[in-house]
């Protein structure tokens, strides 16, 4: 997994910035604490779970469910501006104790009711215990996004790390969030304001697009 490089605390001297020097020292506590290993460990535990469901799913509805899967670990400067964001103390300890997304799958379904279906086949997985769910698709984020977010405890671990998140969303929702989360780090650059406001109308019309799609679906299914 490859990411941007931060330089050290000592290479950005007086130049660097505080935030700079925040995600240097974050992405070093890291290190020293192994949490990518442990981060990639609850997803290794998952994901063979997650495609043994996918081909549970396909053999009772004779059709993909689910179109991909990918993970991510959080990157230090994710980390830095999410606690910020909380108004939380900046530092490895407060992340593991506040935020339950350091490690995440994501699943790409091509319909809303599959989206549904799959979250639903994930809060019975064996040993997984669900901490938190929430619906984005019912009660969508004030941007627009629209998902399902899960939140799950693994059996029996030892690692730092408690919790792993999954996400559920359709195909047309996940490339809309690519783009979100694109603008998320040019708050202050020009024009994102308006972008901002395009990507909020176009998110109503997936919504809308999504609903249609699933109605055709449904009508082609029946003939």
């Amino acid at each position: 997994m490859k990411r941007k490089k931060v330089k050290s605390i000592k290479q950005l001297g007086n130049t660097g910035t505080q935030l700079e020097k925040e995600v240097a020292a974050m992405e070093e506590a890291m290190k020293q604490h192994n949490i990518e290993e442990n981060c990639q460990k609850l997803i290794d535990g998952l994901m063979p779970q997650i495609k043994d469901m996918e081909r549970t799913l396909y053999g009772t509805y004779h059709r993909n469910i689910i179109e991909y899967s990918t993970s991510r670990i959080k990157t230090p400067e994710s980390i830095v501006e999410k606690l910020h964001r909380k108004n939380r103390e900046v530092s490895l300890n407060k992340a593991i104790e506040t935020l339950r997304d350091l490690a995440g799958i994501r699943i790409i379904c091509s319909f809303q009711d599959d989206v549904y279906r799959v979250a639903g086949a994930i809060k019975k997985l064996p040993g997984y215990e669900l901490v938190k769910e929430k619906n984005y698709i019912t009660k969508p984020k004030s941007s627009g996004y629209r998902s399902i977010h899960l939140i799950l405890r693994p059996p029996k671990t030892t690692s730092n790390i408690k919790c792993i998140e999954v996400q559920v969303r359709s195909a047309a929702m996940n490339y809309w969030a690519i783009l979100e989360h694109q603008l998320c780090y040019k708050n202050e650059k020009k024009g994102a304001e308006r972008i901002r406001k395009e990507l909020k109308e176009c998110a109503i019309d997936i919504a809308k697009i999504d609903k249609k799609m699933l109605k055709l679906r449904k009508e082609i299914e029946k003939i």
